[in-house]
């Protein structure tokens, strides 16, 4: 089977050109124009846009998926047509698709991506209720709620100390006071610089104000959403009988991904199939 890259769909090829004139010239012709290999699975997801304007992006986002549901086929997996017999699936597909066309940014396309194949090819396919909930979760994500939900999933994060952050040419220790983000020293390189950590009295890190902004909104949409949860601060206390114990307060010390915000995660990276 010819293999179709992002280069090809950049010129513009058949599949492309099938694609964007379904609504026009019919998923008949459409199946006609696509390269061998592609036939019967491209005429399952014309069943699914036929009539429907789809942008470039939409035609990369079914194509990719396309590709690596025919890779599990290889290994005795089912068929794309066989999984959108059921219509929960071709439900989940489409809408996936959608949120795709409507989305911006690499790491939203890929979470989106990522929880379509899981969501088609996992144990919960005839319902797909998971999936697309993940989906609809997505929907409504931007990329910095996607880079937080990887940082706080990250158990390789460490904590730097002021002498590494201070180093400069330490870049992760850096980073992590925004997300494994870029931050800069100098702010006459940003727009509008906003001062996220005074270090020392030489040493202060910057960064896009409008960035912040966005990191502070997305990090509590994904609270409200349950994907992260309070960690609330402890102390040391002494009971009637002189007895030194731990117990944790009200106050808040900071978030961490809660068990819901590991499913969606999950779900949006690496080539681990869902069986739950």
């Amino acid at each position: 089977m010819k293999k179709t890259t992002k280069t090809d769909l950049v010129q513009g090829t058949h599949i492309e050109a099938a694609l964007s004139f379904a609504n026009v010239i019919g998923k008949a012709a459409a199946t006609l124009a696509l390269p061998p290999g592609f036939s019967t699975v491209a005429g399952v997801m014309l069943d699914l846009v036929v009539n429907r304007t789809l942008s470039q992006r939409g035609n990369q986002f079914a194509l990719e998926v396309i590709e690596r549901v025919q890779a599990q086929e290889d290994q005795g997996k089912p068929n794309l047509q066989e999984i959108l017999q059921e219509e929960s699936a071709a439900a989940l597909m489409l809408r996936a698709t959608e949120a795709a066309m409507r989305s911006s940014g690499q790491r939203k396309f890929d979470a989106l991506r990522e929880a379509a194949i899981k969501g088609l090819l996992s144990s919960e396919a005839r319902s797909a209720s998971p999936a697309q909930i993940v989906i609809g979760i997505l929907d409504r994500m931007t990329e910095h709620h996607i880079i937080l939900l990887q940082w706080e999933n990250d158990k390789n994060n460490k904590l730097y100390t002021l002498k590494d952050m201070s180093d400069p040419k330490n870049d992760k220790a850096q980073r992590s006071r925004f997300y494994g983000q870029p931050v800069y020293t100098d702010k006459s390189l940003l727009k509008n610089p906003s001062c996220i950590a005074m270090i020392n009295d030489d040493f202060n890190a910057f960064v896009e104000r409008d960035d912040q902004i966005s990191f502070e909104l997305a990090s509590s949409d994904l609270i409200s959403l349950g994907l992260l949860e309070p960690v609330y601060r402890s102390e040391l206390y002494d009971d009637d009988r002189r007895v030194t114990r731990i117990r944790k307060t009200s106050e808040i010390e900071k978030y961490k991904i809660s068990k819901l915000g590991v499913f969606v995660y999950d779900y949006i990276s690496g080539d681990k199939i869902m069986t739950t």
